[in-house]
C-alpha cells in the first residue's frame, strides 16, 4: 500500500522544517520529487533544481527536462514559485503523468518515489489533478505522496493513512482539526494512539 502522508499544523509550526528532514533521510535510497510552490526546498543538498528562474535553477524548466527526470534518476525539486496558477497545473499535470508512464518503464517499476507536495492549494481548486493523484494513489505500487498543508481537498483527506500535526496548542486547535478531517475524537490521548503523530 502506498503511504500518504498529511503534514499540516498553523503557520510556524515547523511543517517546512520537519518535510526538509524527511525528505533529506529518505532521498538516499528512493526517487524523491518536490513540487515547491514557495521556493522552500532550493537549499536541499544533492538534489536538482528544476524551474524557470535563471538564478536558482539547475535546469530552465521545459517539457524534455521533465520528462529526463525518470531516464536519470534525480532527485529534483520543481521550483514552481515564479508560475502563474495555470502554468503551474500544466507543469504539475506533465509531472504527474511522467510519473505514471514512467512506471510503465521496467527500469523504474519496482523503483521508490516520494512526491512532496508543499503549499499546493491549488489541489482544492482542480479537478483534473485530483484525479491523477487519485489514480496514482489507486493503481501505482511504490510512491509515496506527502501533502504539506493547512487544508486538503475532502476527497484526498479520505486516503490519507499518516497524519503529522505540528506543534499543536490549545485544545480548541484540536476541534478545528476534527471538524476538518470529519473524525469523532474525544480526546488527545484517543489522536496520539491512533494514526496521528503531533510534533
Amino acid at each position: 500500500m502506498n503511504n500518504i502522508t498529511y503534514i499540516t499544523g498553523t503557520s510556524g509550526s515547523g511543517k517546512s522544517f520537519l518535510t526538509k528532514t524527511l525528505i533529506q533521510e529518505f532521498s538516499q535510497d528512493s526517487l524523491t520529487i518536490v513540487i515547491d510552490f514557495w521556493g522552500e526546498y532550493l537549499n536541499l543538498k544533492d538534489f536538482i533544481i528544476i524551474g524557470s528562474n535563471k538564478e536558482t535553477a539547475d535546469i530552465i524548466l521545459d517539457w524534455k527536462s521533465i520528462k529526463e527526470l525518470f531516464r536519470l534518476k534525480w532527485n529534483t525539486v520543481f521550483d514552481l514559485s515564479k508560475l502563474s496558477d495555470q502554468d503551474r497545473v500544466e507543469v504539475i499535470n506533465e509531472i504527474l503523468l511522467n510519473i505514471i508512464n514512467g512506471k510503465l518503464d521496467s527500469n523504474i517499476l519496482d523503483y521508490k518515489i516520494n512526491i512532496i507536495f508543499e503549499g499546493s492549494g491549488i489541489l482544492n481548486q482542480n479537478n483534473d489533478l485530483k484525479h491523477i493523484i487519485d489514480f496514482i494513489i489507486d493503481r501505482c505500487n511504490n510512491i509515496d505522496l506527502y501533502f504539506v498543508e493547512q487544508r486538503l481537498p475532502v476527497s484526498l483527506m479520505r486516503k490519507v493513512n499518516t497524519f503529522l500535526i505540528g506543534k499543536v496548542i490549545e485544545s480548541s486547535e484540536i476541534i478545528k482539526l476534527q471538524e476538518f478531517i470529519n473524525l469523532n475524537v474525544n480526546n488527545i490521548d484517543y489522536l496520539n494512539n491512533q494514526k496521528f503523530k503531533f510534533l
